[in-house]
């Protein structure tokens, strides 16, 4: 396997490409031209190989910020008239490469706690009154029913909901400090009507 092949190579692939250079590994699928061929023998990176041959390398994505996540899982959700399963959230990424992969959304922990930031978020954001009841309908997955937690609210506690993570038919249960609004919550869990049209 010779440089002056390897770059002959990248030039075909782009050119099939719509004149865009494939990364390294569907480069190595689309010619059987293997990582060990040209790492360490005729380039360091493989950026360098596509800038030789007359191309820019491709950049990496950009990290998508917590409220655009939130913003376009949102509008999801409404597209469906549910909370989406995963299966769900790669095909929209396969309809649309614009919107964020599902692994983007496990940022935010669990999915209890994506829909407890979709709840905050609606409850901050005016015009999705239609999706708050949606994210309420569901259990949270971790942030415990109002119900569970009457006493101590009652007695004037002000803490953080409790997320739970469950290792059996019993759950052990941790505070966690990662919702500022457990209140907001707490009342789209107790009145979801409260967030309908």
């Amino acid at each position: 396997m010779n440089k002056q092949h390897i770059l002959a190579e990248i030039k075909r692939t782009a050119q099939d490409n719509v004149g865009i250079p494939l990364g390294w590994k569907r480069f190595f699928s689309e010619t059987g031209i293997r990582y060990h061929d040209w790492f360490g023998k005729y380039w360091s990176r493989w950026g360098d190989a596509v800038r030789e041959a007359g191309f820019e390398p491709n950049k990496l994505t950009e990290a998508y910020g917590d409220e655009l996540l939130i913003e376009r899982y949102v509008g999801l959700v409404r597209d469906l008239g549910r909370i989406p399963v995963k299966g769900e959230l790669r095909l929209k990424k396969r309809d649309d490469p614009s919107f964020p992969n599902e692994k983007a959304f496990e940022r935010f922990g669990s999915k209890g706690q994506l829909l407890a930031k979709v709840l905050e978020y609606c409850s901050v954001h005016s015009g999705f009154d239609d999706v708050a009841p949606l994210c309420a309908q569901l259990p949270l997955n971790g942030v415990e029913k109002p119900s569970e937690r009457r006493d101590q609210m009652e007695s004037g506690s002000n803490s953080t909901p409790q997320m739970c993570r469950h290792s059996s038919a019993e759950s052990s249960c941790r505070l966690s400090s990662s919702f500022s609004s457990g209140s907001v919550i707490r009342k789209v869990l107790r009145n979801p009507s409260a967030f309908s049209p």
